[in-house]
């Protein structure tokens, strides 16, 4: 946030709220920052992709106790796979529909679990993950993954793990969670003992080497996977700079910057639309495109 913008009235609560509670009960701090930490929010739906969405076939797929809002458009070709960013939604990334409808690809996306039109208020890494899966055993292996900000931390995850496509696409990606822990700190103004305690009970609930199993630099150590890393210099939200770490560790990946469209409207760039449907095109094994 710019420091000319006033600040949020709630995050300010939230600031007064964590710097008492933190002096005084750590651990009830850490258990309040854990809690925040996997709850989902959802955004008003703009018109443009409303009117993205009005062209897709919506097909809801049930998931545990819920369903998720999985959307499509075409049918009988090659897929390219859709994954938003946290407290985004599929419809963000609606602008590549009809330019890979052109290419001669169906086009498959989906709300994540407590995001968009799918139910829940909370969600993990590992389960927008799991879900993933699924949606690829109704669909078959994807031609392509585009994913976007922390959808780039799960489809590293999801291809480490032994989903199959051609080639990624990764936008606006954040390297580490670490990153996102000490940005979501520093918003919060969680002190350092609260911090700690809040990573461990982290650790406590999905293991000492949950950093590992999700960092995407890491995981891009072992993945040799073509992949096309996009960032733009002026994100306000996501440091250029992690884009810059991840292509280093990831094997033959090209890396593009862009000005001048922030976090989200690379998402409808048409110049960045068009270079990754070239890309997609590019390293497609199917070879059945226009």
């Amino acid at each position: 946030m710019p420091r000319s913008s006033p600040l949020h009235p709630g995050l300010r609560l939230l600031r007064t709220a964590f710097r008492i509670t933190g002096r005084l009960t750590p651990a009830l701090a850490a258990a309040w920052a854990y809690r925040l930490w996997f709850a989902t929010h959802r955004f008003a739906t703009p018109k443009r992709e409303i009117e993205w969405l009005c062209s897709a076939e919506t097909i809801p797929m049930e998931y545990g106790d819920g369903t998720i809002h999985t959307i499509q458009w075409g049918h009988d070709r090659p897929v390219v796979l859709l994954l938003h960013g946290w407290s985004g939604r599929a419809s963000q990334l609606g602008a590549f529909a009809q330019p890979l409808l052109d290419a001669g690809f169906n086009v498959v996306a989906f709300d994540a679990p407590g995001h968009g039109r799918s139910s829940g208020k909370r969600t993990t890494l590992f389960e927008i993950a799991d879900v993933l899966d699924a949606i690829i055993r109704r669909t078959g292996n994807p031609t392509a993954i585009i994913s976007h900000s922390f959808g780039c931390l799960v489809s590293a995850y999801a291809l480490r793990r032994g989903v199959s496509t051609d080639c990624v696409i990764l936008l606006s990606s954040p390297t580490t969670s670490g990153y996102l822990i000490d940005k979501f700190s520093n918003t919060l103004q969680l002190t350092n003992k609260v911090k700690q305690r809040f990573r461990h009970k982290l650790e406590l609930e999905f293991g000492a080497d949950v950093w590992e199993r999700i960092d995407a630099d890491i995981n891009a150590r072992h993945l040799s996977i073509p992949a096309l890393i996009l960032h733009d210099r002026d994100d306000r939200e996501v440091d250029w700079r992690c884009s810059e770490r991840l292509a280093n560790a990831w094997e033959g990946a090209e890396l593009v910057y862009t000005e001048h469209l922030g976090h989200h409207r690379i998402l409808r760039d048409h110049g960045v639309i068009n270079q990754c449907i070239r890309f997609i095109q590019r390293h497609n094994s199917t070879g059945n495109t226009r």
